[in-house]
């Protein structure tokens, strides 16, 4: 399911999207600061960008998909990235 939102987003914005973080083992995802219940020790997580469009318009195409029910999930930004997770519910950050 992931991936398929982020292969809408590359055809929506005709950029290459830059992947930062996917899965996360638990030691490592402790040692960020990050909580064991993050969707990445999970691997329903991303963390990306698309070349030549900033966070906020990712964030903002990805929110209209879920108002739309193509999309289901946690959508963060960033100020230099996007997240955005499957896990089964909206969260918004």
């Amino acid at each position: 399911r992931t991936l398929r939102i982020l292969d809408d987003v590359r055809d929506h914005f005709n950029s290459p999207l830059t992947i930062s973080s996917t899965f996360r083992a638990l030691p490592y995802n402790r040692a960020i600061g990050s909580p064991d219940s993050s969707m990445h020790v999970k691997f329903k997580a991303v963390d990306f960008t698309v070349k030549g469009v900033s966070p906020s318009k990712v964030f903002q195409y990805i929110d209209s998909l879920r108002k739309q029910g193509k999309a289901v999930g946690g959508l963060g930004k960033y100020p230099s990235f996007v997240h955005f997770d499957t896990r089964g519910y909206n969260s918004t950050w």
